[in-house]
């Protein structure tokens, strides 16, 4: 009898918590402890069993999981589990310790393992869920964060938040569940042992079966090299190498599986710790497998194609192919093949939009705008989808309507977004209501006119009141919002003066040529009111300038009664009176002048002189 048939005969009746194909693997004392539990009873109907079997079964082919999509999948002993795309877990195959679970999907998990007799999960908060044979999870961490989590045959190990590795259940025949101290970027557990690599150095580490010289240590050692990643089997583990990504394997070599590897480079590694064949995935996405093919395990089907993972039980093996299906092959005595028929899809893809641009006010957008789409349906594949290519609107409009279509086997769906795009302010013109005031001047205001061609006008325009409280050229903004949030602005300019009442005696006004001695020093008086008569009082500046005239023979005259001796500085005579003393040249002498007063608030007041001797 070949060794896979006695993994045949003793399949249904053996002892619940070893899995018969590995007992040539275990040394004598764990066989010791197995002979005290399998009774010729027990022997002679397993015997039975198996002949039994061995009637029916066979090699099956290549078993394809139905259209549905899939994150992740790990191959036990005899059972299989995988992750759905909405983050739940099925098992499937053999269940007689209860590893497959009630059958029904549990969840949210990231992460599922599975050994030959449990299965464990790292749920989406980072605690551990384990089920399956008690012996296997017992002492699993009922508490604490955890990164990832890998099954062997009846232990598990666990790398924690902190990087450390922690391990628990089986039987530590070989101190599998006594990890290296340190800490690690990731792990594999294997058969008996558990292979992890070391942060920092990236060197692999390996504890249990095989490292223990009091029983049957491997036919060769790990790497002392770099690796990226690492996967242990039954009894052997490969790496891939992080110099050229070329494989390194090493353990036992019962089933070719040191001597077989693949040539080439490859970008990641199967997972199967129960298993005697191994599987890599090359950087073109096809799938490699060599070892122990009795079972066809090691023979993927032809129209494989491009994988994204791979995980390899004892006698079969399971991929998750590029459109995120699954495809098993190899023994399917105990249903491991037969990937389950997804829930039946009771509703219609989900379409989010996605709108990226200036956001204005009452739905509007000041820029471009961007609409893209995402599309989702974790229960089917969505079958089609028309309007869900992104689109950029880069004219102003009203209101475009961009609508994204998608159908699954749950139905049809759409979404619609409407897009308001509005770039350009409100044209607002501002105007005082005279371009001359006077100071003090409660009466005058600014209007202003707006229009807005996009979003419309938010309402009408605002002027705030003038400044008539000083002196000077004045600028008025007038302010206009829109409904995209936009603000327009419309500016006016406007003077603020002095009532000035007047040139006072000795000197006359409106055309009036005084006629005055050259060289003489004339007292020049005014009077400076505000827009209600109100005196100025607080006149601090002027200047005066003087220029020549024609004198006109006929015009009108007057006398200077009136002269002071010495110039002066300004003099504030009171209640709005002024004063300056304007010492004339002798060579004025039978000459017309135009004398300036410029008082700094925009106008300039005029007075004309004609000098004799």
């Amino acid at each position: 009898m070949t060794r896979k048939q006695d993994r045949a005969c003793a399949g249904s009746e053996g002892h619940p918590h070893r899995y018969p194909s590995h007992r040539s693997h275990i040394p004598t004392p764990q066989r010791q402890r197995e002979a005290s539990r399998f009774t010729m009873p027990a022997l002679v109907s397993a015997l039975a069993a198996g002949i039994t079997l061995m009637l029916v079964i066979g090699v099956l082919p290549a078993a394809a999981a139905p259209s549905y999509q899939w994150k992740a999948v790990s191959a036990g002993a005899s059972h299989t589990c995988a992750i759905e795309f909405d983050d739940s877990i099925v098992c499937w195959g053999n269940n007689e310790t209860r590893q497959a679970g009630s059958g029904s999907r549990i969840g949210p998990f990231t992460a599922v393992t599975a050994g030959i007799y449990h299965t464990c999960a790292l749920r989406v908060n980072g605690s551990l869920l384990c089920w399956g044979d008690f012996p296997a999870v017992q002492g699993t961490p009922q508490s604490g964060s955890f990164k990832s989590v890998s099954a062997g045959f009846y232990h598990t190990c666990a790398i924690k938040s902190d990087d450390t590795i922690v391990c628990w259940g089986g039987y530590n025949d070989y101190g599998e569940t006594i990890p290296p101290a340190g800490t690690f970027s990731s792990l594999s557990a294997g058969g008996h042992y558990g292979c992890a690599i070391r942060s920092g150095s990236s060197l692999v580490a390996c504890w249990g079966y095989g490292t223990n010289p009091v029983y049957t240590p491997w036919t060769s050692a790990p790497p002392t090299e770099s690796v990226m990643s690492v996967s242990a089997s039954a009894v052997d583990a490969c790496a891939i190498k992080a110099l050229d990504a070329t494989l390194v394997c090493w353990g036992n070599n019962g089933w070719g599986q040191l001597t077989r590897k693949p040539s080439g480079s490859f970008k990641a590694l199967g997972i199967g710790a129960a298993a005697e064949h191994s599987c890599a995935i090359a950087f073109n996405d096809l799938l490699t497998c060599w070892g122990d093919n009795s079972y066809a395990e090691s023979s993927p089907p032809a129209d494989l194609g491009a994988v994204k993972s791979v995980s390899e039980g004892t006698t079969h093996t399971c991929a998750i192919k590029s459109d995120d299906t699954i495809t098993c092959w190899g023994d399917n005595r105990y249903g491991q093949l037969n990937v389950p028929a997804p829930p039946p899809d009771a509703t219609p893809p989900v379409i989010t939009s996605a709108v990226t641009g200036e956001e204005g006010t009452n739905g509007w957008y000041r820029s471009d705008v961007t609409v893209s789409w995402t599309v989702s349906d974790p229960e089917s594949p969505v079958l089609g989808q028309s309007g869900c290519t992104s689109t950029t609107i880069s004219a102003d409009t009203s209101g475009t309507t961009l609508t994204c279509t998608a159908t699954s086997g749950g139905g049809t769906n759409s979404r619609s977004v409407t897009i308001k795009r509005d770039t350009i302010a409100p044209t607002v013109t501002a105007a005082a209501s005279s371009s001359t005031l006077l100071l003090n001047e409660t009466t005058a205001t600014a209007t202003a006119a707006a229009s807005d061609a996009g979003s419309g006008l938010a309402g009408p325009p605002s002027c705030p009141a003038l400044d008539t409280g000083s002196i000077g050229i004045k600028t008025v903004t007038c302010e206009a919002s829109d409904g995209a949030g936009w603000n327009g602005y419309g500016r006016a300019s406007y003077t603020v003066t002095y009532k000035f009442v007047g040139f006072t005696t000795p000197v006359d006004n409106d055309g009036i040529v005084n006629q005055a001695k050259a060289g003489l020093t004339i007292p020049l008086k005014w009077r400076l009111l505000d827009a209600y008569d109100q005196p100025v009082t607080n006149l601090a500046s002027y200047a005066l300038t003087v220029t020549s005239a024609t004198c006109v023979l006929g015009e009108t005259t007057d006398q200077i009664e009136e002269y002071s001796t010495g110039a002066s500085g300004l003099l504030n005579l009171h209640n709005g009176y002024y004063q300056v003393n304007w010492k004339t040249p002798s060579t004025y002498a039978k000459s017309c002048k135009t004398l300036s007063l410029n008082l700094f608030e925009g106008s300039t007041h005029t007075a004309l002189f004609e000098f004799t001797k």
